[in-house]
């Protein structure tokens, strides 16, 4: 903990991801607002395309719009793809989303989210599955590249899967949204 203080220059108890960081850096992006294009929103019901944008505007209203998402098919920040293959699984887990990053030094260049649109058996998600994922999946795109130990935080990691079987909508918490700090523009918080 005592090397990620030095690094953002502040403490960080009580925050949820002590270890939200890439080959031992904080990620950020260097411009507001971040884009974000949803590469084939055909692939999907109408209302996958809505419950990501519900877990986008939670995000910006959670750090009172300081960090605002942009929908911009001009070279988007996020790149939001829908997979139509049915994810395999030999057990009750298995990833319904997921990020891939592309990263210059310090700062994040693009995200890749790609978002299964049925589970392994072949079902489609609920609106709050989606939402819960998105809402997930969306802190990794804005840099956060661990996981909470909180079962309470959007970040758990078997957050997804709780929610998933319970058919809940989860909130951020308070520890999500401190934790926003380190990875968004300090100057901006």
């Amino acid at each position: 903990r005592q090397a990620l203080e030095n690094l953002v220059g502040y403490p960080v108890r009580g925050m949820a991801y002590p270890f939200g960081t890439y080959n031992q850096k904080v990620m950020r992006w260097a411009n507001f607002p971040i884009t974000y294009w949803f590469e084939n929103p055909q692939d999907a019901p109408d209302y996958y395309i809505e419950e990501v944008k519900k877990a986008l505007n939670s995000w910006e209203k959670s750090t009172d719009y300081k960090i605002v998402f942009e929908e911009n098919s001009n070279n988007p920040n996020i790149t939001i793809t829908f997979a139509t293959e049915i994810t395999n699984s030999e057990s009750n887990s298995y990833v319904a989303a997921y990020v891939i990053p592309s990263i210059s030094g310090n700062s994040l260049l693009n995200m890749n989210m790609k978002i299964f649109v049925k589970n392994p058996n072949d079902e489609y998600f609920t609106n709050n599955q989606i939402y819960n994922n998105a809402l997930h999946e969306t802190a990794h795109a804005l840099g956060f590249m661990g996981h909470s130990n909180d079962k309470n935080n959007i970040m758990y990691l078997t957050r997804d899967t709780i929610t998933q079987i319970n058919n809940d909508r989860a909130e951020l918490t308070e520890a999500d949204i401190n934790t926003i700090k380190l990875y968004g523009n300090y100057s901006r918080f």
